[in-house]
C-alpha cells in the first residue's frame, strides 16, 4: 500500500512530468510562430516594394510603360498570389 508520502512524490512527478511537456509544446509553437512571422515580414517587404513603384504612377508590362488603372490593378492582383 502507498503511503501519503509515496503518493505526494508520485503526484508531484506526474506534474514535473506534464509541466515539461507542456512547456515542450509552448516552445514547438514559439518556434512555428516565428517561423511564419519571418516569411509574413518578407511578404510584406515585397508588396512594400510593388507597392512603391506602382504609386510612381508608371508600371512597365512587356517592355512598354504603361499608366493604366487596369494594368496596375492586374499587377497588383499578381503581387499578392
Amino acid at each position: 500500500m502507498y503511503t501519503s508520502l509515496r503518493l505526494r512524490t508520485l503526484s508531484s512527478r506526474l506534474r514535473k512530468a506534464r509541466n515539461a511537456e507542456l512547456l515542450k509544446q509552448v516552445i514547438e509553437k514559439d518556434a512555428k510562430r516565428d517561423v511564419e512571422n519571418t516569411e509574413l515580414k518578407s511578404r510584406i517587404g515585397e508588396l512594400e516594394a510593388s507597392l512603391a513603384i506602382l504609386e510612381q504612377g508608371v508600371t512597365e508590362v512587356n517592355g512598354q510603360p504603361q499608366n493604366d488603372k487596369e494594368v496596375i490593378a492586374e499587377l497588383i492582383y499578381r503581387s499578392q498570389t
